[in-house]
């Protein structure tokens, strides 16, 4: 799945979509000052390592994540796959074959 997002550069668009929605919901504003604060309160930035910081914070940045944008996030990777399966097409309408119909 991951090699085909790629492939076929749904990978960067999702990616981008994403971060658009982390910037206008503020979550990326609210890491910054978290991060800032652990900075702080490990007595500044030459005392404390970029994966000290990531382990920290891995786990409230996750669960900050509001929960609109992850199902955003996991719809469009859906999507992605039903339209790699022929399931709808590109513009989002189901495809539904009548009996007796085949797929070309």
């Amino acid at each position: 799945l991951l090699s085909r997002l790629h492939e076929t550069g749904e990978m960067k668009t999702i990616k981008s979509t994403l971060r658009a929605q982390l910037v206008e919901c503020g979550w990326r504003e609210e890491m910054r000052n978290e991060i800032q604060n652990a900075i702080r309160q490990r007595g500044g930035i030459g005392k404390v390592t970029v994966d000290e910081l990531v382990e920290e914070l891995k786990p409230r940045s996750k669960s900050a994540v509001p929960e609109n944008v992850k199902s955003n996030l996991m719809n469009s990777v859906t999507d992605f796959v039903r339209r790699e399966r022929g399931e709808i097409g590109p513009d989002g309408v189901e495809i539904v074959l009548k009996p007796g119909m085949s797929e070309v």
